[in-house]
């Protein structure tokens, strides 16, 4: 699916990833919207992407790893690819250490992604 949504960034769009964390047993689904990604592709000169805002009260993991937000600039599909890849090898790396410390029955959990 995700090659088919990067295949072609000629007409302005976007695409919101949001990952969960879900577990068999117990059988628990935890949306994880701090570590949520948005690539938005809008007729700008040049693609950049957006950190967190300073002095927010983020964990450190997440601002430290990832990007809440790319603009990609029409047709630019090389950057959509590279911020893409980025944020997917971060979010191999996170812990999630805030959320297990409050839900330690995640601690098994697995990672997956609802695209919109």
């Amino acid at each position: 699916m995700l090659p088919n949504l990067i295949r072609d960034f000629n007409s302005e769009g976007g695409i919101l990833i949001t990952p969960f964390l879900v577990s068999i047993n117990p059988e628990l689904i935890f949306e994880l919207l701090y570590y949520e990604f948005v690539i938005d592709i809008l007729n700008v000169a040049e693609s950049f992407s957006r950190d967190y805002p300073i002095g927010n009260g983020l964990p450190k993991e997440i601002i430290e790893n990832i990007k809440p937000r790319a603009i990609a600039a029409l047709g630019d599909k090389r950057f959509v690819e590279v911020v893409l890849g980025d944020y997917f090898k971060a979010m191999r790396r996170m812990r999630f250490d805030s959320v297990l410390e409050a839900y330690p029955e995640l601690s098994q959990a697995n990672l997956y992604y609802q695209m919109y």
